[in-house]
């Protein structure tokens, strides 16, 4: 009767060299496909402002030329009384609280600000939430809150100037940007703007423009009007918010 050959399992020095090849791959596959997703993201996020900056222009369309700002939104909240009215001037913080971040009301469920006036354009609340957003609260809770700002330099203008901010008197509209991809530095949460540390001089968010484009725009550290640390919710060049200055947000 001929004896059975005798099994032979991995030896120990063969079952590490297995694990260490595949620790090997997975530690360069795993930034790779780490690397893909944030691209996918990415795209996303810039997918996202090419829509809201169709709303946006279907709305100037629909509204005389004029472009949106927080006085739409006075009737909202009680609190934002203030805003019903030109006249009573800049109000600072309730522009942005009010409008230019918010996506719900305080009860979380109620469509507001800026959302709440272009989602008849848009008929979706999640192209309002970049896929990068690390959801950290700013001006207001994650949950309540736009990845998108509309840019404060207009209601700065509109307010100070008791006027709404019409086409015709943006006198770069492919180079001024409208709505930027998370414009505030507070918190300094990476990888959004400025937190009083320089890094790489210069960041790159995706953005809208005013004559309804959509693509990446460069944030410096440094503006041109030589402020550090500088907040993308103004204007970069020529002047913060002064339209009839010629403010722009790329080249000279």
């Amino acid at each position: 009767m001929g004896s059975r050959a005798a099994k032979r399992g991995f030896t120990l020095i063969e079952l590490l060299v297995v694990i260490a090849i595949i620790a090997i791959l997975a530690a360069i596959l795993f930034p790779v496909f780490a690397r893909a997703r944030e691209k996918a993201r990415e795209t996303s996020c810039l997918s996202n402002t090419k829509q809201i900056g169709l709303a946006i222009m279907q709305y100037v369309q629909d509204y005389d030329e004029t472009y949106p700002d927080s006085s739409i939104t006075c009737q909202d909240d009680p609190e934002n009384a203030p805003l019903c009215n030109y006249a009573n001037g800049y109000q600072g913080a309730l522009h942005i609280t009010a409008w230019g971040h918010r996506r719900y009301l305080d009860d979380g469920k109620t469509i507001g600000g800026h959302v709440k006036y272009l989602y008849p354009y848009i008929k979706n609340t999640q192209i309002f939430t970049c896929p990068s957003d690390p959801q950290v609260a700013r001006w207001l809770a994650p949950n309540l809150a736009s990845s998108y700002y509309m840019r404060h330099a207009i209601d700065a203008y509109a307010f100070s100037e008791r006027t709404p901010v019409k086409m015709a008197i943006i006198q770069r509209p492919a180079q001024l940007s409208v709505v930027l991809e998370e414009a505030w530095h507070d918190g300094g949460h990476t990888p959004w703007l400025w937190d009083g540390t320089n890094e790489n001089g210069v960041k790159h968010v995706n953005s809208v423009f005013f004559d309804g484009h959509a693509k990446q725009l460069a944030v410096p550290y440094l503006s041109p009007l030589n402020t550090p640390s500088y907040d993308g919710n103004w204007f970069f060049q020529g002047h913060q918010w002064y339209f009839l200055n010629d403010p722009s947000d790329v080249g000279n």
